[in-house]
Protein backbone atom coordinates (compact mmCIF):
# COMPACT_ATOMS: atom_id res chain seq x y z
CA UNK A 1 0.00 0.00 0.00
CA UNK A 2 0.94 3.62 -0.74
CA UNK A 3 0.23 6.58 1.66
CA UNK A 4 -0.50 9.84 1.62
CA UNK A 5 -0.86 12.70 3.85
CA UNK A 6 -0.05 16.09 4.62
CA UNK A 7 -1.08 19.47 6.47
CA UNK A 8 -0.32 18.01 10.34
CA UNK A 9 0.82 21.40 11.34
CA UNK A 10 2.73 19.78 14.49
CA UNK A 11 3.15 22.80 16.97
CA UNK A 12 -0.45 24.07 16.09
CA UNK A 13 -1.51 26.20 17.78
CA UNK A 14 0.10 25.07 21.45
CA UNK A 15 2.02 22.64 22.69
CA UNK A 16 -0.87 20.15 24.51
CA UNK A 17 -3.15 20.54 21.42
CA UNK A 18 -0.20 19.70 18.91
CA UNK A 19 1.39 17.15 21.45
CA UNK A 20 -2.43 14.93 21.20
CA UNK A 21 -2.62 14.91 16.97
CA UNK A 22 1.17 13.98 17.19
CA UNK A 23 -0.21 10.43 18.92
CA UNK A 24 -2.86 10.64 16.81
CA UNK A 25 -0.12 10.56 13.45
CA UNK A 26 1.80 7.90 15.18
CA UNK A 27 -0.89 5.62 15.60
CA UNK A 28 -1.76 5.65 12.72
CA UNK A 29 1.42 5.64 11.37
CA UNK A 30 1.72 2.45 13.74
CA UNK A 31 -1.24 0.87 11.95
CA UNK A 32 -0.19 1.48 8.54
CA UNK A 33 3.49 0.03 8.99
CA UNK A 34 2.33 -3.78 8.02
CA UNK A 35 1.28 -2.99 4.84
CA UNK A 36 3.39 0.39 3.84
CA UNK A 37 5.70 0.43 0.99
CA UNK A 38 5.86 3.78 0.82
CA UNK A 39 4.42 7.09 2.72
CA UNK A 40 4.04 10.45 1.25
CA UNK A 41 4.31 13.56 3.35
CA UNK A 42 3.03 16.13 1.13
CA UNK A 43 4.33 19.70 3.03
CA UNK A 44 3.11 21.64 6.43
CA UNK A 45 3.88 18.53 8.36
CA UNK A 46 5.33 20.85 10.83
CA UNK A 47 4.07 24.51 11.45
CA UNK A 48 7.23 25.77 11.86
CA UNK A 49 10.68 23.81 11.24
CA UNK A 50 14.29 25.62 10.70
CA UNK A 51 17.55 23.58 10.82
CA UNK A 52 20.10 25.54 11.91
CA UNK A 53 23.80 24.20 11.58
CA UNK A 54 23.98 22.43 15.27
CA UNK A 55 19.85 22.86 16.07
CA UNK A 56 16.65 21.90 15.49
CA UNK A 57 13.48 22.46 17.09
CA UNK A 58 13.00 20.15 20.21
CA UNK A 59 9.26 18.98 19.71
CA UNK A 60 7.61 16.36 17.57
CA UNK A 61 10.70 13.72 19.62
CA UNK A 62 7.84 11.18 19.19
CA UNK A 63 6.90 11.38 15.67
CA UNK A 64 10.66 11.98 14.64
CA UNK A 65 11.33 8.69 16.25
CA UNK A 66 8.54 6.93 14.54
CA UNK A 67 9.71 7.66 11.00
CA UNK A 68 12.88 6.81 11.97
CA UNK A 69 11.26 3.44 13.13
CA UNK A 70 9.27 2.95 9.62
CA UNK A 71 12.20 3.83 7.31
CA UNK A 72 15.14 1.67 9.37
CA UNK A 73 12.42 -0.78 8.69
CA UNK A 74 12.39 -0.84 4.68
CA UNK A 75 9.68 1.56 4.66
CA UNK A 76 10.35 3.96 2.28
CA UNK A 77 9.27 7.77 3.25
CA UNK A 78 8.84 11.18 1.12
CA UNK A 79 8.73 14.21 2.39
CA UNK A 80 7.63 17.04 0.11
CA UNK A 81 8.62 21.17 1.36
CA UNK A 82 5.38 22.63 2.47
CA UNK A 83 4.93 26.39 2.87
CA UNK A 84 5.38 25.70 6.33
CA UNK A 85 8.73 23.43 6.47
CA UNK A 86 10.70 25.19 3.57
CA UNK A 87 14.03 24.98 5.77
CA UNK A 88 15.14 21.40 5.80
CA UNK A 89 18.67 21.43 4.51
CA UNK A 90 19.84 17.68 5.34
CA UNK A 91 18.76 16.61 8.83
CA UNK A 92 15.55 14.81 7.59
CA UNK A 93 17.58 13.27 5.12
CA UNK A 94 20.80 11.73 7.14
CA UNK A 95 18.81 11.05 10.41
CA UNK A 96 15.77 9.89 9.23
CA UNK A 97 16.65 8.62 5.86
CA UNK A 98 13.54 10.37 4.59
CA UNK A 99 13.65 11.16 0.70
CA UNK A 100 13.39 14.80 0.20
CA UNK A 101 11.61 16.81 -2.25
CA UNK A 102 11.65 20.53 -2.85
CA UNK A 103 9.68 21.00 -6.04
CA UNK A 104 6.79 19.18 -8.07
CA UNK A 105 7.75 15.51 -8.28
CA UNK A 106 7.21 12.81 -11.00
CA UNK A 107 6.75 9.51 -9.31
CA UNK A 108 5.97 6.39 -10.93
CA UNK A 109 4.05 3.78 -8.46
CA UNK A 110 2.97 0.44 -9.61
CA UNK A 111 3.00 1.49 -13.90
CA UNK A 112 0.62 4.87 -12.81
CA UNK A 113 2.25 8.34 -12.87
CA UNK A 114 1.66 10.11 -9.85
CA UNK A 115 2.33 13.99 -9.89
CA UNK A 116 2.82 15.08 -6.12
CA UNK A 117 3.72 18.52 -4.74
CA UNK A 118 2.43 20.55 -1.47
CA UNK A 119 0.32 22.58 -3.65
CA UNK A 120 1.08 26.41 -2.70
CA UNK A 121 3.30 26.87 -5.87
CA UNK A 122 0.77 27.91 -8.48
CA UNK A 123 0.06 30.28 -10.78
CA UNK A 124 -3.23 31.50 -9.05
CA UNK A 125 -1.82 32.22 -6.18
CA UNK A 126 -2.07 36.13 -4.87
CA UNK A 127 1.39 37.99 -6.44
CA UNK A 128 1.69 39.05 -2.75
CA UNK A 129 2.00 35.40 -1.48
CA UNK A 130 4.05 34.45 -4.69
CA UNK A 131 6.70 36.61 -3.31
CA UNK A 132 6.60 35.99 -0.06
CA UNK A 133 7.26 32.27 -0.97
CA UNK A 134 9.90 32.84 -3.50
CA UNK A 135 11.43 35.12 -0.51
CA UNK A 136 11.43 31.95 1.69
CA UNK A 137 12.91 30.23 -0.06
CA UNK A 138 16.28 32.38 -0.87
CA UNK A 139 19.52 30.70 0.00
CA UNK A 140 20.53 34.42 1.13
CA UNK A 141 17.56 35.15 3.32
CA UNK A 142 17.48 31.67 4.85
CA UNK A 143 21.42 32.25 5.86
CA UNK A 144 20.52 35.66 7.06
CA UNK A 145 18.06 34.47 9.19
CA UNK A 146 19.54 31.57 10.50
CA UNK A 147 22.71 33.96 11.29
CA UNK A 148 21.14 37.19 12.87
CA UNK A 149 18.84 35.77 14.88
CA UNK A 150 19.33 33.39 17.91
CA UNK A 151 17.16 30.54 17.91
CA UNK A 152 14.61 30.90 20.50
CA UNK A 153 13.93 34.73 18.67
CA UNK A 154 13.68 33.38 15.43
CA UNK A 155 10.89 30.51 16.56
CA UNK A 156 8.96 32.74 18.41
CA UNK A 157 8.86 35.37 15.03
CA UNK A 158 8.03 32.74 12.99
CA UNK A 159 5.37 30.75 14.62
CA UNK A 160 3.56 33.88 15.61
CA UNK A 161 3.74 35.46 11.75
CA UNK A 162 2.72 32.02 10.50
CA UNK A 163 -0.61 31.34 12.81
CA UNK A 164 -1.75 35.09 12.16
CA UNK A 165 -1.80 34.98 8.65
CA UNK A 166 -2.96 31.80 7.85
CA UNK A 167 -6.74 30.35 7.68
CA UNK A 168 -6.36 26.58 9.51
CA UNK A 169 -9.54 25.55 9.28
CA UNK A 170 -11.47 25.83 6.26
CA UNK A 171 -15.33 25.50 6.56
CA UNK A 172 -16.61 26.34 3.20
CA UNK A 173 -17.75 24.13 0.61
CA UNK A 174 -15.94 23.22 -1.89
CA UNK A 175 -16.68 25.63 -5.18
CA UNK A 176 -15.24 23.01 -8.41
CA UNK A 177 -15.31 26.70 -10.54
CA UNK A 178 -13.07 28.58 -7.88
CA UNK A 179 -10.99 26.17 -6.58
CA UNK A 180 -7.28 26.68 -7.01
CA UNK A 181 -5.84 23.13 -7.09
CA UNK A 182 -8.41 22.16 -9.99
CA UNK A 183 -7.79 25.15 -12.09
CA UNK A 184 -3.50 24.48 -11.47
CA UNK A 185 -4.51 20.60 -12.57
CA UNK A 186 -5.64 22.09 -15.44
CA UNK A 187 -2.50 24.39 -16.26
CA UNK A 188 -0.41 21.35 -15.71
CA UNK A 189 -2.05 19.63 -18.51
CA UNK A 190 -1.44 22.78 -20.96
CA UNK A 191 2.17 22.97 -20.13
CA UNK A 192 2.83 19.05 -20.33
CA UNK A 193 2.98 18.02 -17.00
CA UNK A 194 0.43 14.76 -17.49
CA UNK A 195 0.01 12.55 -14.98
CA UNK A 196 -2.46 9.87 -14.11
CA UNK A 197 -3.03 11.04 -10.61
CA UNK A 198 -2.34 14.51 -9.19
CA UNK A 199 -1.98 14.29 -5.12
CA UNK A 200 -1.78 18.02 -3.28
CA UNK A 201 -2.39 19.15 0.12
CA UNK A 202 -2.37 22.67 1.40
CA UNK A 203 -5.47 23.36 0.97
CA UNK A 204 -6.51 21.66 3.87
CA UNK A 205 -9.67 20.57 1.95
CA UNK A 206 -9.96 16.54 1.39
CA UNK A 207 -11.67 15.84 -1.57
CA UNK A 208 -11.14 13.86 -5.34
CA UNK A 209 -12.07 14.64 -8.93
CA UNK A 210 -11.91 12.84 -11.99
CA UNK A 211 -10.50 15.56 -14.94
CA UNK A 212 -10.50 14.29 -17.79
CA UNK A 213 -8.37 11.20 -18.07
CA UNK A 214 -6.27 12.23 -14.73
CA UNK A 215 -7.82 11.72 -10.88
CA UNK A 216 -6.89 14.86 -8.09
CA UNK A 217 -6.51 14.23 -4.70
CA UNK A 218 -6.63 16.70 -2.11
CA UNK A 219 -5.63 15.49 0.88
CA UNK A 220 -7.20 17.39 3.63
CA UNK A 221 -5.64 18.24 7.07
CA UNK A 222 -5.00 16.87 10.75
CA UNK A 223 -6.48 19.31 12.67
CA UNK A 224 -10.21 18.51 12.95
CA UNK A 225 -10.82 16.02 9.49
CA UNK A 226 -7.52 13.30 9.87
CA UNK A 227 -8.13 12.83 6.44
CA UNK A 228 -5.07 10.37 4.56
CA UNK A 229 -5.06 8.59 1.14
CA UNK A 230 -4.18 4.48 0.13
CA UNK A 231 -3.25 3.83 -3.13
CA UNK A 232 -3.50 -0.14 -3.50
CA UNK A 233 -1.78 -0.41 -7.19
CA UNK A 234 -5.61 0.11 -8.64
CA UNK A 235 -7.06 2.98 -7.27
CA UNK A 236 -6.62 5.80 -4.78
CA UNK A 237 -9.00 6.54 -2.22
CA UNK A 238 -9.83 8.84 0.53
CA UNK A 239 -9.77 7.56 4.38
CA UNK A 240 -10.51 9.17 7.87
CA UNK A 241 -8.02 7.93 10.29
CA UNK A 242 -10.15 7.11 13.95
CA UNK A 243 -8.23 5.74 16.64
Amino acid sequence: MYYFASDFHLGYPDYKTSRRREEMIVSWLDSIRKDAKQVHLVGDIFDFWFEWRHVVPKYYVRFLGKLAELSDSGVEIHFYIGNHDIWTFGYLEKELGLKLHRTREIQIIEGKKFLIEHGDQTPFESWIYRAMTKFFRCRIAQKLYAGLLHPNLATVIATSFSQRRDKYIITEDLNPGQEKQIKYVHWLQHNGYNADYYVFGHRHLAYQMTLGNSKLTVLGEWMLKNTYAVFDGQEITLHTWHE
